[in-house]
This record gives structure tokens, C-alpha cells and sequence, in this order.
């Protein structure tokens, strides 16, 4: 990636975030019309505070990074569910 486009990036990042606060699907008990819980699953480990996501049927090595780092350390992961019967 060049300079360039990192800082067009970088002047446009806030147009691309999400509208919805995401956060309050883990508050929330109902989100619409439909119940919702959180689950812990664990937590993930990001020793070197690059983020990693990619296809599993791709291979790693032709996997890129984010261009954004978080902080190293470990982090609680939840996730929402629609309880079903």
C-alpha cells in the first residue's frame, strides 16, 4: 500500500463506519421484535496487535493484515444470539 492511499484512508475512514451502534445488540434484551442473549466464548490473543481474518480455505501466507492495530494484549470475545427453541 502506498502513503497515498493511506492517507485518503485515513481522511475518510469516519464515512465508512457503521450507522448502527453494534454495542447495543450486547445490551439489549430484545432487539426488534426478536429476544437476544450474549454468550462469553472465551478470548482471543493478539500478541502482536495485527488482525488476522481471512477465508479459512485460503492460505494464511496470501492472507494480509489489517491496515488498523489494537493494543496487544487479550479480549474478552461475546457474541449475540436469537435463542431458538
Amino acid at each position: 500500500m502506498d502513503k497515498n492511499w493511506l492517507e485518503i484512508y485515513e481522511k475518510n475512514k469516519k464515512k465508512f463506519r457503521c450507522k448502527i451502534d453494534l454495542e447495543s445488540y450486547f445490551n439489549e434484551k430484545k432487539i426488534g421484535e426478536m429476544e437476544v442473549d450474549t454468550l462469553d466464548i472465551g478470548e482471543v490473543n493478539f500478541p502482536t496487535g495485527e488482525i488476522l481474518a481471512c477465508d479459512p480455505l485460503v492460505e494464511l501466507e496470501d492472507a494480509k493484515t489489517y491496515i488498523q492495530k489494537v493494543p496487544v494484549g487479550k479480549y474478552p470475545v461475546k457474541i449475540a444470539v436469537v435463542p431458538s427453541k
